[in-house]
C-alpha cells in the first residue's frame, strides 16, 4: 500500500513538470566542430542618431568588427554588477545553426549572474549569422566568443 501511494504520489507531482521540458537541439543533424569555413557574423547596418532621435548616417560593418560594435552598443551593464563592482569577461558557447540562427547559448565561464544573463541577451539579439560550410553544405557549427565587461 505504501509503496503505491508513493508511485502515485510521484505521478501527480511530475505530471505539471512536462511544461517545463524543451528541446534545445535539432538531433537531425550532427554539430561540425571544424568546418571548412567558419561561420561570420553577417553585414550589419549601424546608425547614429541625434539628440531628437533622428538618423545622422548610416554605416555598414562585417565580420568581428561588425560584431564587436554590435555588442558595444546593445550591452547594457547592470545596475547591480555597477554597485558591486563586477568586472570580467563572460565566455559563451552557442551552436550556429544552418539558417544562420543562434541556439544552445551555454554560459562557459562566467563572471556573476547578471553579467552572464546580459551577455547571453545580447547574444540571442544578435542577428542570423552566415552558417558554417563543410564540404560545400551549410552544417551546424559550434562558436565561442567572450564578452568582456569592464567599468570605467
Amino acid at each position: 500500500m505504501r509503496i503505491l501511494l508513493l508511485f502515485l504520489f510521484i505521478g501527480l507531482y511530475s505530471f505539471g513538470q512536462n511544461d517545463q521540458i524543451r528541446v534545445i537541439a535539432s538531433p537531425h543533424e550532427p554539430i561540425v566542430e571544424f568546418p571548412d569555413q567558419e561561420a561570420t557574423f553577417p553585414c550589419h547596418t549601424f546608425y547614429n542618431y541625434d539628440t531628437l532621435g533622428n538618423v545622422i548616417n548610416e554605416y555598414e560593418r562585417c565580420g568581428p568588427s561588425g560584431m564587436m560594435t554590435f555588442i558595444s552598443q546593445n550591452v547594457v551593464y547592470p545596475q547591480t554588477s555597477i554597485e558591486m563592482n563586477e568586472q570580467g569577461r563572460v565566455f559563451l558557447s552557442f551552436v550556429v545553426e544552418t539558417d544562420g540562427s543562434i541556439t544552445n547559448v551555454v554560459v562557459e565561464r562566467g563572471v556573476s549572474i547578471d553579467l552572464d544573463r546580459e551577455a547571453k541577451r545580447v547574444l540571442s539579439k544578435m542577428p542570423n549569422w552566415s552558417p558554417a560550410k563543410s564540404g560545400g553544405k551549410l552544417v551546424r557549427c559550434r562558436a565561442r566568443l567572450p564578452i568582456n565587461f569592464q567599468l570605467n
